[in-house]
């Protein structure tokens, strides 16, 4: 699974998720939006689940 998630801030990170994500194989990005990196394309990144 491709997780993506978005960074407000400099000092905070994706916390234990980003611990749970690798052990399990998951790929994982971010985008810090407060260095204005723009979003992913919605193919970046599995959606699978949501809606």
């Amino acid at each position: 699974m491709k997780i993506h998630f978005i960074q407000h801030v400099p000092f905070e990170g994706p916390g234990t998720i980003r611990d749970w994500a690798l052990r399990r194989g998951h790929g994982l990005s971010r985008t810090a939006i407060h260095e204005n990196e723009p979003l992913p394309a919605m193919d970046a990144f599995d959606s699978t689940g949501w809606s």
